[in-house]
């Protein structure tokens, strides 16, 4: 068998254990063999690539993130502000009024990662502290939960959600003491304005490429996609798939089904292709 690299490294493995002096395989981009050093490195040719590794390192197998909701992650990317690193008021104002002023007028601010535990304030703007902040342009901050969100006054009047909105099945709308809107949307209450919102387009199948590259620099190989069509229906499905045909998703993807047209059969969406 030709062996095309072969890594010397300490490693661990399910079969191996750890090994202090440790080697892989590689043929045609797929790992062949590891074992020991002094067992791999013999399978070497005069054409195999050799790589050594400090002694400091260790080479591990790929990681299975066993929750991950893969699309989103891409649609955050590529069409939503990131606001994980916001930890004030007055960092959380300018980073909305830049994404509206770079914005085309048309589409909302829709704003990721934001945790009210990372501020300064150690709480959530009022939604008169958010009209202030951006007064104009519908806003959507979702908290790094994905499970609460922040609305301004022109989300809600967009959406036609007012003091008199009920609640519905399963969420909450945030009221003061006296009844007024706070701006707080929880679980199910979120649709009630995220149906309306007007996002900026998504280049998915670019998006797919940068995700998985950055999947592959932290190491992860394999992932359970926890919701596949609660953004697009079938058409996630669709873009799986063709990512895969096109050899564009080198992850294993395990999915679970969110939608009613897929729940009726379980889809194993690709392979892994480096194993």
């Amino acid at each position: 068998m030709r062996i095309d690299t072969i890594i010397r490294a300490p490693l661990y493995s399910r079969s191996t254990g750890y090994l202090a002096d440790g080697a892989c395989a590689i043929t045609a981009g797929t790992i062949v063999a590891v074992g020991r050093a002094d067992a791999i490195v013999p399978l070497a040719t005069a054409q195999t690539r050799m790589v050594r590794y400090a002694d400091d390192q260790l080479l591990l197998p790929g990681f299975v993130d066993s929750h991950q909701h893969f699309l989103s992650y891409v649609r955050s990317r590529e069409a939503r502000l990131s606001l994980w690193q916001v930890t004030s008021f007055a960092q959380l104002r300018d980073t909305l009024q830049l994404a509206a002023d770079r914005g085309d007028g048309t589409h909302w601010v829709i704003g990721v990662g934001y945790d009210q535990g990372r501020l300064h304030e150690q709480r959530h703007p009022t939604l008169a502290e958010l009209d202030a902040m951006l007064p104009d342009v519908p806003a959507v901050i979702i908290r790094a939960c994905s499970h609460i969100a922040l609305v301004n006054s022109a989300a809600l009047a967009r959406a036609g959600v007012t003091a008199a909105t009920a609640d519905p099945e399963g969420g909450r709308i945030g009221r003061g003491a006296d009844g007024a809107l706070t701006g707080i949307l929880e679980e199910s209450a979120m649709q009630l304005v995220m149906r309306h919102a007007v996002p900026a387009p998504v280049d998915w199948q670019g998006g797919i490429d940068r995700a998985v590259h950055e999947y592959h620099s932290r190491g992860i190989t394999a992932i359970g996609e926890a919701a596949i069509g609660h953004i697009q229906g079938v058409t996630d499905l669709t873009l799986m798939q063709t990512a895969h045909a096109e050899g564009r998703l080198p992850l294993r993807v395990r999915s679970e089904e969110h939608t009613s047209e897929l729940q009726s059969r379980q889809y194993l969406v690709c392979r892994l292709l480096l194993e």
